[in-house]
């Protein structure tokens, strides 16, 4: 429905039960990929959409452009409306063969202490809006990426955008390249985490295809992947200085990787302007009979590789000072033992820092295999794929560096798609996804114990204890009788979060 009336429970209900439920959308399909709070508990949330409905603000005049279109709303702390909602896209529209398809999208937010809020994602029109001044004004794809039914589409750039406190479009700028002649596969580009330093500078991780995505003198990496692999993903970090200068808005930019896939999924900045990026390495196929242990890891890290064959998530902390290889402070894969051989998916889709600069990411593992803790929740998979929750202190001591590690899932599969974490200032761990599992760990009082439909959204509480099944606080399933994704999630309180899908 193209409405923002919540629903709400009784302040008795809490924290057990809803404290308020929304829709948000218009006559055709939208999707909420990320959720950001700021310290009212006004609620930031970005994604895509197809409807031309959208109930939008009036003043900000953005329409819907292309077959989809970003979005970007602000609601208020109780769900009961919005402060704004905007459109933001452009015109492209694909092939019919490629229709259900995103064409522009946003796949995260962040806000600053002003209010004004940040995201990432992708684009393929050529007419996405940028500000004067921006980076990189000008659409770098428009080279066939994809092929279906002899249908081609063109490759896609990552695009960086700033939004006033008021909605309004204050810096957007395309962040892509080309691709190689003769490699059909290349010039893709695609923004997926993003954070800001508390001096405004913008981070965003994601993953690219273009030999020639934009780098800066003394980056880490200049090259892009290794053509003897196929030229595959590499992670990017691109940091920004918002200010309407033209090229000299991108502060720092290299690629992260070797010649296997590498993507970026999620960013998060200390107060001293370290970058700590989650995503996935993955050898696939008979890559593995060509092993190269050319994954970027440190010495002392948890798992310096080398990979063998399947999927296996990160964790890499990184300083952007132009100072070349040392620039790289600590890198990990994490998953199944380097020794096992398990074809086995782990990927990391969600990052976050506590106070005690300890690193805590999440994401989903097929790998029954992955390495876990003593004392952790669950230390077997439940089903052919499962949740994860891993704690890290990079302190480069080998095994030690990995201070907690679990599962979390039922007995068929949680998280394919995307999924999120959050903390509480006691270290806490919030986590929601996709579960279609019907014995997923709920606890007593929960809002919902049963699974409704045939993917349910969890939320899920954890405290990393190692007191085994008590280091679940709260479990929970939140769905109805179809399809439900949690795709992002966010603290107001302790025990209390907002969490935004579809």
């Amino acid at each position: 429905p193209a409405n923002t009336a919540a629903t709400s429970a009784q302040p008795e209900d809490v924290p057990a039960s809803l404290v308020w439920s929304t829709f948000l959308g218009g006559s055709s399909v939208d999707a909420a990929t990320d959720i950001a709070l700021d310290s009212s508990g006004a609620a930031f949330v970005t994604g895509a959409t197809t409807s031309p409905d959208l109930p939008t603000t009036p003043g900000l005049g953005a329409t819907l452009s292309g077959n989809s279109d970003a979005f970007v709303a602000r609601l208020k702390a109780d769900g009961s409306g919005v402060h704004y909602l905007t459109y933001l896209g452009g015109a492209y529209n694909p092939p019919p063969e490629f229709a259900t398809w995103w064409m522009d999208q946003s796949n995260a937010i962040t806000i600053d202490a002003n209010g004004a809020a940040y995201i990432t994602g992708q684009t393929f029109s050529n007419d996405f809006p940028t500000t004067a001044g921006a980076f990189d004004t000008t659409y770098n794809g428009g080279e066939p990426c994809e092929t279906h039914n002899d249908k081609t589409l063109n490759c896609g750039d990552a695009f960086v955008a700033k939004l006033g406190a008021d909605g309004r479009l204050v810096y957007s700028t395309y962040l892509g390249g080309s691709y190689l002649p003769g490699v059909v596969s290349g010039g893709d580009d695609n923004g997926q985490g993003i954070a800001v330093s508390a001096d405004g500078r913008i981070f965003v991780t994601g993953f690219t295809t273009s030999w020639d995505f934009p780098t800066t003198p003394g980056a880490f990496k200049r090259i892009f992947a290794r053509e003897e692999y196929g030229l595959k993903d590499d992670i990017i970090l691109s940091v920004f200085n918002p200010a309407g200068g033209g090229s000299a808005d991108l502060l720092y930019s290299t690629f992260i990787g070797g010649g296997y896939e590498e993507r970026g999924s999620d960013i998060a900045v200390d107060a001293a302007g370290f970058a700590y990026i989650t995503g996935y390495h993955a050898v696939e196929g008979s890559d593995y009979i060509h092993i190269w242990p050319d994954f970027p890891s440190t010495v002392g890290a948890f798992d310096p590789g080398p990979m063998v064959r399947g999927a296996r998530s990160f964790v890499i902390k990184f300083f952007p000072g132009g100072q070349g290889a040392s620039d790289l402070r600590y890198s990990t894969l994490f998953g199944s033992h380097s020794s096992i051989d398990s074809n086995g998916v782990t990927e990391g889709h969600a990052i976050a820092l506590d106070a005690a600069g300890d690193v805590y990411i999440s994401g989903y593992t097929s790998d029954e295999e992955m390495m876990t803790t003593p004392g952790a929740f669950a230390r077997s998979r439940s089903g052919w794929a499962d949740a994860f929750v891993a704690r890290f202190n990079l302190g480069s001591q080998g095994a030690a560096d990995l201070r907690y590690a679990t599962f979390l899932g039922g007995a068929d599969y949680e998280v394919l798609e995307e999924s999120d974490l959050a903390l509480d200032a006691s270290g806490d761990i919030y986590v929601t996804g996709e579960t279609g599992s019907q014995d997923f760990p709920v606890t007593a009082g929960a809002y919902q114990r049963e699974r409704a439909g045939s993917d349910d959204v969890f939320v899920a509480r954890l405290r990393p204890a190692g007191q085994g099944a008590n280091d679940l606080i709260y479990g929970s399933y939140v769905g109805a009788s179809d399809n439900d994704l949690g795709l992002g999630i966010g603290v107001a309180a302790p025990g209390v979060v907002l969490v935004a899908g579809y």
